[in-house]
């Protein structure tokens, strides 16, 4: 996210983005409803050390994976200060819809982290 904010993003080149792998990873998963089961089932493949429920979790976690449902109750569950407890090589991937993560009002605060992949996003971002 650094190199698109700075402009340093270049074009693609076949090992971009190919930093931390999962094995031996210690994942967060926040939903484990029907996604997150699912999400957790298939990194066992991967040879991951251990899988969370990331509510107690947030500083532990190599990888962290937003799966839940967005809900009035949830809106904006990854914060500022969700992201400032994160381990700064921590990579976020948000697979679920909505406003659980709104990267305009979070953003210094992304770029802390090691990685992130929004799915979609309410703001632009310029």
């Amino acid at each position: 996210m650094n190199a698109v904010i700075d402009g340093s993003w270049g074009t693609w080149k076949p090992m971009c983005l190919c930093e931390q792998g999962l094995d031996g990873a210690t994942l967060g998963i926040v939903g484990l409803k029907r996604i997150g089961f699912v999400v957790a089932k298939r990194v066992r493949l991967f040879s991951v050390d251990k899988i969370l429920y990331f509510d107690t979790e947030k500083k532990n976690s190599d990888f962290v994976f937003c799966c839940s449902s967005s809900t009035p109750e949830n809106n904006e569950l990854f914060d500022a200060r969700v992201f400032n407890k994160m381990k700064k090589s921590a990579g976020f991937i948000k697979t679920s819809r909505g406003g659980l993560c709104e990267p305009g009002k979070s953003l210094s605060s992304i770029c802390t982290i090691g990685a992130a992949g929004l799915d979609d996003s309410r703001t632009n971002l310029d």
